[in-house]
């Protein structure tokens, strides 16, 4: 693998992954968040259909508001227009590729046309993204590796993935040229094979600052210092299966549905966000 010379910029995009002034010393939790999904009343302030009666029972305190993460597959007008509403549940929100989506809808993503919308966002400084992931290639590594270059290229510090079944090599050079690396490509693996997975990436490179696609177990997130990470199942689990993590573990309830109110569930993420923190903030903060 070509390395990769980084110049950084103090105070960018990639200051909380180098460990420079403002850094975070913190394990976020992203929520992965669809605009106009049921929990856009707690998100945006605003939401499908009519208004809910009594909205303050949805609404987030400030202590309260999570990180974010929204795919530029699903990036909207309306998200965007939240940013000057007097009301808005979260705190940072980072912006996705949508690969994965996209992928599974039969549709591509144009690389020109990210790296554009990422530079308007960037120039933004009221909807300007904490963290921007590169947009990679299910199943081609090669052509994800070039398309982390060539956002680099253009001004855009785009955190690149590594994927469930490519070479370690592939890793260690990520980790080597990049100042935080994502790790994914397990969804449908096994629990096991997950933690398998996970304990070997972080065997190979730790410390470094990595990130988990869709790794969001308490168990996995106190056995591992990741240094951030999205919860990619907290809307659809309570709303399709009745599953809410804030309802003992995963015990399923009654209800479900698209206009169940999942404040309780941000808050759940939250507060393991916390404990999470309290386990690995010191460790994280010298990590560089």
């Amino acid at each position: 693998m070509t390395e990769i010379k980084l110049g950084h910029q103090p105070g960018s995009q990639t200051d909380n992954a180098l460990g420079g002034k403002g850094s975070k010393r913190v394990t976020e939790i992203k929520l992965s968040h669809c605009p106009g999904a049921p929990c856009s009343w707690s998100m945006e302030g605003s939401g499908p259909g009519k208004t809910p009666a009594g909205l303050d029972r949805y609404l987030l305190a400030p202590h309260e508001r999570p990180a974010i993460l929204v795919s530029y597959f699903y990036l909207s007008d309306d998200f965007l227009a939240c940013f000057d509403n007097a009301y808005r549940g979260f705190r940072s929100w980072s912006l996705d590729s949508g690969a994965f989506s996209a992928k599974n809808s039969g549709k591509d993503i144009d690389l020109d046309e990210y790296i554009a919308a990422c530079k308007r966002l960037n120039a933004d400084q009221v909807r300007r993204p904490s963290e921007i992931f590169a947009l990679d290639v299910i199943g081609d590594y090669a052509a994800s590796e070039a398309n982390t270059k060539k956002m680099w290229a253009a001004g855009v510090e785009a955190i690149p993935a590594f994927h469930h079944g490519e070479p370690w090599d592939v890793l260690v050079g990520l980790c080597r040229d990049y100042p935080k690396v994502a790790i994914g490509g397990i969804v449908g693996l096994r629990p096991d094979a997950k933690e398998r997975f996970i304990a070997e990436c972080f065997s190979r490179v730790w410390p470094k600052r990595l990130h988990g696609f869709g790794v969001c177990h308490e168990r996995i997130l106190m056995k591992f210092p990741f240094h951030s990470v999205d919860a990619t199942n907290w809307e659809i689990a309570p709303c399709k299966f009745g599953a809410w993590k804030s309802l003992t573990g995963t015990k399923r309830a009654s209800w479900r549905g698209s206009s169940q109110n999942l404040k309780r569930e941000v808050l759940y993420y939250v507060e393991l966000e916390k404990r999470v923190t309290a386990k690995w903030g010191a460790v994280l903060a010298a990590v560089r």
